[in-house]
């Protein structure tokens, strides 16, 4: 095997935690939409009072990416899985800013923003 430069040191550093951030970021979104109660959960997000269905669905779609992001990488079993992980997260960042715009909660979208960089540069 050829060894690493240090470059590619960093940049495999660096795609490491963006996929760590990424995980987190997912899990604790799927933890807080199953586990916060629904009155609490309503003042942090309006929407989620009229849309379960959307809520149950997004949490199980942030549970998918969370876990895929960083799964087949670690385990290195099907690591091309990350890839598509992350193009799944760029769909679902772009799908919620779209939301949240239209609902006029343009003040939301940073986290989408952000998520969606962190994913493009693991997809890349």
């Amino acid at each position: 095997k050829e060894r690493m430069t240090e470059n590619q040191k960093r940049v495999d550093k660096a795609l490491w935690i963006s996929q760590v951030l990424l995980c987190l970021g997912m899990l604790s979104g799927t933890a807080m939409k199953l586990l916060v109660p629904r009155a609490m959960l309503a003042e942090m997000m309006p929407w989620t009072e009229s849309w379960r269905g959307l809520l149950m669905f997004t949490a199980f779609v942030d549970f998918l990416g969370g876990i895929g992001i960083i799964l087949p990488t670690w385990t290195r079993i099907r690591p091309k899985m990350t890839v598509y992980a992350a193009y799944g997260i760029i769909l679902l960042m772009i799908a919620a800013a779209i939301f949240h715009i239209a609902r006029g909660e343009t003040d939301r979208i940073i986290v989408n923003i952000i998520f969606a960089l962190l994913a493009v540069f693991v997809a890349r």
